[in-house]
């Protein structure tokens, strides 16, 4: 799979990155981001930017981290259901 130039939005700002994703799934990515920064800066009653970042990607890993625990609890589900 070959690295493509994509050009992205986040916070308004348009950003330039390698990847072998699609462009449209590297935005759908950039608004998960976007939004969850957007939803941190409001809580605090600031502007957003890009200090928030860190937090945003925390929250992130936060929420996969939980995706995978279900996932790997209905896996475990599904081969008990199996047996």
């Amino acid at each position: 799979m070959s690295n493509n130039v994509v050009r992205f939005t986040l916070l308004g700002a348009m950003h330039t990155m390698n990847t072998s994703q699609k462009p449209e799934e590297v935005q759908a990515v950039a608004d998960i981001v976007d939004e969850k920064i957007r939803k941190i800066a409001k809580r605090r009653n600031m502007e957003p930017s890009q200090a928030f970042g860190m937090m945003a990607a925390l929250e992130i890993a936060e929420d996969l981290f939980n995706l995978r625990k279900d996932y790997e609890r209905l896996l475990s589900l599904a081969d008990d259901k199996n047996e």
